[in-house]
């Protein structure tokens, strides 16, 4: 139970920590209230059914017209009751929903942790992490007013429906077993609880299974999606190296898995609902069963019966909300299951060995830097490397030796890291990767990206596309945001690289990383482009990464990483321009 219930906790904890959440409580006690008015007329309707039948039985016209219109106030007064308190459990539910999604969010995007969860190799227990936000969010917020409601009614309404049952139940069961005369005293009211204990324990044995069901469901089912996004994303690519009988091969194997365990769901569903669907049908019926002893005997009228029969099965079906819910809880455990990994994940903190010290407006300074790969192998070892405000330097080796791995160290970005760095405040500085992040919120903001698109004029992106080279774009600018978002995705490798080389002369950072950012530039568009850039940011830093020399780019110095034959690491040579 301590494996649901803490995991449970720390997640409603999210839920009302501030002063929204705690009017969410307050939402849930009101629903409560409507509740529990509703229960009043539904422990009326009982007195009711005895009134309405005895009635009948005594074929008193007046009396019958008089009981169908308290039926009528009683039906449309717990019609109104149910709709109320639906509408107020809509908002709460939205409520703590957006509270434990930003939640979870804000700690994902906090400290680069949606990095990090992604560079973790033992990362794979958390996969999907935003099919957990958006589903798995949904999921638990919903059982968990849903089943929560459910329970604290269930434990109140078993408790009045029990005073009403017992105060019904004056008569006794009385048989003989081998010559003795056993008599049990308000029979109706001990038969209850014992069906329904039986038929839980039945229930929980055959359902055990789900919890574990669901959470392999879940997970295969974000694995599918995910792909299937990857698909759309890379639809070009695809498209160009004839890639689709590969991927449907992949989709294929894929929703095999969502196939596999979804048959394996369906047939526990079905021995659960084996049991669970005679149970729900019968459980109406019961009542009435056990209550003809009596009525045989005289002991009740036929009032008396409807009565009694509704009372115990309103105590029944009370106390098989364990049973009616099974499969609910089982999701709800799954989702909590699923959310606490993740909490546990980002909460971890990340240790690095590296000693970073923080340099506003300061210097670039690398010592004894030995970089590893995440399996512990190592990569780049930098001995020394001093960069000062706006130096202009080239580092150069080939790929895969280790040159993105040491920005995403210099960035504070890379944990397999031992040695000293000392960095610039990354609030002066920009880096830009071999293919840059186009956000999906239009030109504007592909344009200043991070800053708010608010902060861009219409001139100065028309000036800043025309600077490197895409006119084209500066008559989309009046287009819709869906419609700009088309013309963006569509965007050539060259042309993102572009789009990447203009946000970082709008943003002016007083340091710049280049890696590779200009790749995919034909020689004369890099050498204009790279000749803008330097020109625009005379005051800033550029570090620029590149296995072949760039054109355009007046460095100062070369740098030049070497793999060394005599070791597994590589060293660093360094040398004046040679322009």
């Amino acid at each position: 139970m301590q494996r649901f219930f803490y995991p449970f906790f720390r997640l409603m904890r999210l839920c009302t920590q501030n002063k929204a959440g705690v009017f969410g409580i307050a939402q849930f006690i009101f629903v409560l209230l409507l509740s529990l008015a509703g229960l009043a007329i539904s422990i009326r309707m009982i007195r009711w059914s005895n009134d309405f039948y005895n009635a009948l039985q005594e074929i008193n016209g007046e009396e019958i017209v008089h009981q169908i219109g308290i039926f009528v106030v009683l039906v449309l007064s717990s019609a109104a009751l149910h709709l109320i308190g639906k509408y107020i459990q809509n908002l709460l539910e939205i409520r703590w929903r957006k509270l434990l999604t930003t939640s979870i969010t804000n700690r994902w995007l906090s400290g680069h942790k949606h990095w990090y969860l992604k560079l973790d190799s033992n990362s794979d227990i958390v996969d999907n992490p935003e099919q957990r936000i958006a589903e798995d969010c949904k999921i638990f917020i919903n059982l968990t007013v849903t089943q929560v409601h459910a329970l604290i009614m269930a434990i109140i309404s078993v408790i009045s429906y029990f005073s009403v049952l017992w105060s019904l139940s004056t008569f006794a069961l009385s048989f003989n077993v081998f010559g003795y005369v056993v008599e049990i005293p308000r029979y109706m009211v001990w038969a209850a609880p014992l069906y329904v204990l039986i038929s839980s324990g039945v229930t929980h044995f055959l359902g055990s299974p789900l919890r574990n069901l669901t959470v392999q469901q879940q997970r295969r089912e974000g694995d599918f999606r995910y792909a299937l996004t990857h698909v759309r994303d890379s639809s070009e690519a695809i498209a160009l190296q004839r890639g689709e009988k590969q991927e449907q091969k992949h989709l294929q194997a894929l929703f095999k898995a969502i196939e596999t365990n979804w048959r394996q769901l369906n047939v526990r569903n079905l021995i659960l609902g084996c049991f669970t669907r005679p149970y729900y049908q019968t459980v109406l019926r019961i009542p009435m069963f056990l209550a003809l002893p009596a009525f045989i005997a005289g002991k009740v009228s036929l009032g008396g019966l409807m009565q009694l029969a509704s009372a115990f099965t309103n105590v029944v079906t009370t106390l098989s909300w364990f049973i009616f819910s099974y499969q609910d809880l089982a999701e709800l455990a799954a989702s909590t299951r699923r959310l606490d990994q993740l909490l546990k994940k980002l909460n971890h903190n990340t240790v690095n060995d590296s000693d970073y010290a923080h340099q506003e407006d300061g210097y670039l300074s690398i010592t004894n830097l030995q970089l590893y790969t995440p399996t512990k192998e190592p990569l780049l070892f930098v001995k020394s490397l001093n960069v000062k405000p706006g130096e202009r330097i080239w580092l150069q080796g080939n790929s895969g030796i280790g040159k993105s791995t040491l920005l995403k160290s210099i960035a504070g970005l890379w944990p397999y890291t031992k040695g000293n760095v000392h960095y610039p405040s990354h609030q002066q500085s920009l880096y830009l990767p071999q293919t840059p992040y186009i956000p999906k919120q239009g030109i504007l903001a592909a344009l200043c990206y991070p800053n708010a698109k608010e902060s861009l004029s219409l001139d100065e992106a028309k000036q800043l596309l025309d600077a490197v080279g895409l006119p084209h774009l500066i008559e989309k600018l009046s287009l819709s945001k869906e419609e700009q978002q088309a013309t963006l995705n569509a965007l050539s490798g060259g042309e993102r690289q572009r789009l990447a080389l203009a946000r970082a002369v709008y943003l002016a950072p007083k340091w710049l990383f280049l890696d590779e950012a200009s790749s995919a530039l034909d020689a004369e568009s890099e050498a204009k482009i790279l000749t803008m850039l330097s020109e625009q940011l005379l005051e800033s830093a550029i570090i620029l990464l590149s296995h072949h020399k760039p054109h355009g780019f007046d460095y100062e110095r070369h740098i030049l990483f070497r793999s060394d034959s005599a070791s597994s690491t590589e060293s660093v040579t360094e040398s004046p321009n040679y322009c």
